[in-house]
């Protein structure tokens, strides 16, 4: 082998690892209602809704949960932070709870991961980012305000998560 394909297999190698990872993480055991049980991966991509965020958790135990934060709560945080429960699924709700520093992290456009508190035996991981709403479709799958119909330079293209 010379050392030019050499070279060539080895960028190959580490452009296409992080992907492998991340494929990986997420599709291990995956069922019907997301990714694999236990991973902190979420469960669905964020979105807005309104003026909210809505934040799909981890899938544990085969359900998932929604936690919905105002955008408020992210352009001006509370010095007590946010304090709440998930929505309900599988008959039980979890409390949650983001301190001031982490809802300014998210603001920023750092990624905070919450880990709720534990309810039948068990606890679910949110991934928060900062949701744009101009890349959340419409309820009905249309863009949303400020993307275009068709596929263009100034297009966002699909949602990537930052983990």
């Amino acid at each position: 082998m010379q050392r030019r394909d050499f070279l060539r297999l080895m960028a190959g190698t580490v452009v296409v690892l992080p992907v492998g990872t991340f494929l990986v993480g997420c599709g291990e055991s995956a069922d019907e209602y997301g990714p694999a049980s236990g991973a902190d991966a979420p469960a669905a991509a964020p979105r807005a809704s309104g003026t909210s965020n809505v934040y799909s958790s981890s899938n544990t135990d085969g359900h998932f949960h929604e936690l919905t934060l105002a955008t408020a709560m992210l352009t001006a945080p509370p010095a007590a932070g946010f304090s709440g429960s998930t929505a309900l699924s599988v008959a039980h709700q979890h409390s949650v709870t983001v301190s001031m520093a982490q809802l300014a992290e998210v603001e920023t456009g750092g990624m905070v991961k919450v880990t709720t508190g534990a309810e039948t035996g068990h606890t679910h991981v949110f991934t928060l980012v900062k949701v744009s709403a101009s890349s959340t479709p419409t309820p009905d799958g249309q863009p949303g305000p400020g993307q275009d119909a068709e596929p263009g330079d100034d297009d966002p293209g699909p949602y990537v998560p930052p983990y």
